[in-house]
């Protein structure tokens, strides 16, 4: 099985809400991010109601690329490779911890010491966005979704995702979290990216 490229994740800074869903669907249409909708067989191991999109008319507005050697495939994104593409999941009843194989150990909100045993802890059952994670260095429990992901996991109950992209190879530009916050009724957005 090859190696997953990785994924560009945004959600609201607080995974306990959600806005709703069609009317940040259609803003984020408009604003020319999504372009043409994909059909529903191509998304693989995608969430039930997850709509795939080709990069819009002004994707490039709100995301830049970095590197030596970037390529992104979007020219046969509604018939032959996906490529670069983007997804928008509907709400969850609950947020979810969203990490991959880059993801780090999180830093203490109070004393920035990480938590070294982070995926031990994890591998004991599925974490809530409040389930609590104690500091070992100052003793602090805090929510695990208050922790320092250092953009390389987070938790969320709605995301939009940019697939097929490197970690650290795309970074939202200012306008892109602007269209989120005033497509969702003022939430504020988070974003970070995770490879498989």
């Amino acid at each position: 099985m090859p190696l997953h490229t990785g994924r560009l994740l945004f959600a609201p800074e607080n995974p306990t809400e959600a806005p709703p869903w069609e009317p940040l669907r259609a803003a984020l249409s408009e604003a020319g991010l999504l372009g043409e909708t994909l059909p529903p067989e191509r998304l693989q191991a995608a969430a039930s109601g997850t709509l795939g999109y080709a990069p819009g008319a002004h994707f490039f507005d709100y995301v830049a690329f970095t590197g030596c050697a970037v390529n992104l495939n979007t020219a046969d994104a509604t018939t032959g490779s996906l490529g670069c593409h983007l997804r928008l999941n509907p709400p969850c009843p609950e947020s979810h911890f969203l990490h991959g194989r880059n993801s780090r150990p999180p830093r203490c909100p109070n004393c920035r010491k990480p938590l070294t045993d982070w995926s031990a802890s994890l591998q004991q059952g599925r974490w809530q966005a409040q389930a609590p994670l104690r500091c070992a260095a100052c003793g602090q429990s805090h929510p695990a979704w208050q922790w320092d992901w250092r953009r390389q996991a987070g938790f969320a109950r709605l995301t939009l995702t940019i697939e097929e992209v490197f970690p650290g190879e795309a970074t939202p530009l200012p306008p892109l979290l602007l269209l989120l916050q005033q497509a969702s009724g003022g939430l504020s957005w988070q974003w970070f990216a995770v490879q498989d």
